[in-house]
């Protein structure tokens, strides 16, 4: 089978659009702490990975869910929005509630990330 130059650009082009699509927001400007082993963006991205459903991983400080669907491209992108949303001082700092879409259109895509006291 050969592929041209087009289908290669078709393909980027579609896997651009669907990275661009996603995004996450803070649903409240509350911050919760963080206390564990690993960062809460490195966190989220392990519980994302689990898949469908509600996981949560109890920390030293805090109790973090992550409930909706979990794919490599998606979860990736969550570690990363995390990982420029949670900040360090002497304990980790992450948004208490945040909501990421999956970015297809009339699906339940969404997954949330919350963390507790």
């Amino acid at each position: 089978m050969k592929v041209s130059l087009t289908h290669v650009s078709v393909l980027i082009t579609a896997f651009a659009t669907q990275i661009s699509a996603y995004d996450c927001w803070k649903n409240i400007e509350s911050a919760q702490r963080w206390r564990d082993a690993k960062s809460p963006a490195d966190r989220a991205v392990e519980l994302c990975k689990l898949g469908d459903g509600e996981h949560c991983h109890d920390g030293e400080i805090g109790r973090m869910c992550v409930s909706g669907p979990g794919n490599e491209d998606f979860c990736n992108f969550v570690w990363g929005w995390v990982g420029s949303a949670q900040s360090f001082h002497a304990d980790w700092w992450l948004w208490e509630d945040i909501t990421c879409d999956g970015g297809q259109p009339g699906s339940a895509d969404d997954l949330h990330i919350r963390i507790l006291r």
